[in-house]
């Protein structure tokens, strides 16, 4: 069974774990394994014929407490619907995705994101 304090303890680990790992992607720089696949496909031959690749539209699905994409099914994925749609058509999605994920986490996990654990948690690769 799942108590209050549980699910706080829970939500404090994964907070912890994003505040870790910005702190270690301001240390190691290339060694993120995301930041070495941009690298890498920016620079591979194949990769280079990707539109995508070419128009620098590479981006980082945010993953935490879990990815907001793909796996596993859970409710991040919500706010990842909103944040795919804001990529993709901006002109449609005209919500502040840093309001909307604050409100996201205040909702599912009460708890709401810092400026700091936005940026880290909604950062694209650099140019």
């Amino acid at each position: 069974m799942f108590t209050r304090a549980r699910v706080q303890a829970k939500l404090d680990y994964f907070l912890s774990q994003l505040r870790r790992r910005a702190a270690q992607n301001q240390q190691r720089g290339d060694q993120d394994p995301r930041l070495r696949f941009y690298a890498a496909a920016r620079t591979d031959p194949v990769w280079r014929e990707v539109r995508a690749v070419q128009a620098g539209h590479l981006h980082f699905v945010p993953d935490l407490p879990f990815s907001w994409f793909d796996n596993p099914p859970a409710a991040n994925r919500l706010i990842g619907l909103l944040w795919l749609g804001k990529l993709l058509y901006p002109a449609s999605f005209q919500q502040d995705i840093r309001t909307e994920v604050r409100r996201f986490y205040a909702l599912f996990y009460q708890q709401e994101p810092s400026d700091a654990q936005l940026d880290g948690l909604l950062a694209n690769p650099p140019a």
